[in-house]
């Protein structure tokens, strides 16, 4: 005896739920046996966040020109790991801040930058829209304005006669 594929499914979801359940339920004991955070600090994960932003307004005293976030130097790692650490600590973001400025000097945090800064990467780009939409709205432009070619020439002038000899000659020779 066989069982429809229907009635299979539906004997199979007691026991699917049933196996989330444990699952989930094993998680949260898992989560509530872990240390509990220290007074003050903030998550890992939440750490990493903040110690990306912190690293990316501090100007790098290993890689000149880059952020302390775009550096790849091993002691760009090894400062960004120590301001993450010291997030999880509890220590407030100023006095992390100033410690970097004691260190490297108080040239170390980039200024604001102006809005500009944002828009440039994408002005050539936008100039070569700019001019291809220019060049093919003329080419359409001169494309529609061309006027039909008309069988005939205008009339007048040497054309003229020799159009009416070709005309007498062509109606002579269908008669």
């Amino acid at each position: 005896m066989t069982m429809s594929p229907a009635r299979a499914r539906r004997r199979g979801r007691p026991l699917a739920l049933a196996l989330a359940a444990f699952l989930s339920l094993a998680a949260g004991a898992a989560v509530a046996q872990g240390p509990a955070p220290a007074a003050g600090s903030i998550s890992a994960t939440d750490a990493s966040t903040r110690s990306q932003q912190i690293a990316d307004v501090l100007r790098s005293p290993f890689c000149p020109g880059k952020t302390l976030l775009t550096c790849t130097s091993g002691q760009a790692f090894t400062a960004r790991q120590e301001i993450r650490d010291r997030l999880v600590a509890g220590e407030p973001e100023e006095s992390i801040i100033e410690d970097f400025k004691t260190r490297y000097g108080d040239n170390i945090v980039n200024p604001p930058q102006p809005w500009y800064a944002v828009v440039s990467p994408f002005i050539p780009a936008l100039v070569g829209v700019l001019v291809l939409a220019v060049v093919t709205w003329r080419w359409r432009k001169g494309k529609g304005d061309a006027a039909p070619a008309s069988p005939e020439p205008e009339a007048g002038g040497a054309d003229a006669e020799r159009l009416a000899r070709l005309r007498r000659q062509v109606s002579a020779e269908d008669d």
